[in-house]
């Protein structure tokens, strides 16, 4: 779903390890609300059975990256 790995790991409530346990003091909670409901959006598309219309950006560049 192209989220970043600091933020899945945020959301799973993962400790920070070494460095970045004592630097990044980030909490990321925009980024684990956008993740979580993107996580929704595409569960109650699974459960319904309609596909999103909705493409998240990252996905569009991805997908240029991979066809050039």
């Amino acid at each position: 779903m192209g989220n970043m790995d600091e933020v899945i790991d945020a959301v799973l409530n993962h400790a920070k390890q070494g460095v970045i346990k004592v630097y990044n003091q980030y909490r990321y909670d925009a980024e684990k609300q956008k993740a979580l409901e993107a996580w929704e959006r595409k569960l109650n598309s699974i459960i319904s059975g309609t596909k999103s219309n909705v493409v998240a950006i990252n996905s569009r560049k991805k997908n240029q990256q991979i066809k050039s």
